[in-house]
């Protein structure tokens, strides 16, 4: 656990269509969601050429710059000129795809926890609910959005532990649940 928070904090440099990956932040979470991206894929959810470019377009420059260039002109040319060369170059789609998903969703997922029993189900939507409680523990707007997305999961977790709401999965209750998943396999 220690390492994978960590690793929240400074993630590695990813390169994809020739393009270097900045670390993705709350507010690049939500230009994905406004593009209507399906990153992080759903469970047997697939992303085409368009999908992977699009993500890879975002992610490749500051939130900032992709909010006010998203659907320019400029971002169009990139789209056309990326496929253009993907398409000469014969690249793997699949391997690309596979490697933003494996990105984007290692930084949209949260620590694994255990829920109180007394506490409710939030109906928020998840980045709505990221960002307030990033602002309600003293974060301007623009710090929330600014805030990578896996260090704000691992805050707001953290918080959510400290307040007694949930508490952290520990090495050993991962075992445990491993252990037990695989007797019921056997016995199925």
């Amino acid at each position: 656990m220690v390492e994978a928070y960590a690793d929240a904090h400074w993630p590695g440099p990813v390169r994809v269509f020739g393009c270097a990956l900045r670390p993705i932040t709350l507010a690049h979470v939500l230009l994905l969601q406004v593009a209507r991206s399906p990153f992080p894929l759903a469970e047997g959810a697939t992303a085409g050429l368009g999908d992977a470019l699009i993500a890879t377009w975002i992610l490749s420059r500051s939130w900032r710059a992709a909010a006010v260039r998203l659907w320019s002109r400029s971002m169009r040319w990139w789209l056309a000129w990326r496929a253009v060369l993907w398409r000469l170059n014969k690249a793997d789609l699949a391997s690309r795809v596979e490697l933003l998903d494996r990105v984007i969703g290692r930084a949209c997922s949260l620590p694994p926890f255990w829920a109180d029993a007394e506490s409710r189900e939030s109906t928020a939507p998840p980045l709505l609910a990221l960002k307030l409680e990033l602002m309600a523990r003293g974060k301007t707007e623009a710090e929330a959005l600014d805030t990578l997305m896996a260090v704000a999961a691992w805050e707001c977790t953290g918080w959510a532990e400290r307040g007694g709401r949930v508490n952290f999965v520990t090495e050993t209750d991962a075992e445990c649940m491993s252990r037990l998943a695989s007797r019921r396999n056997q016995g199925n």
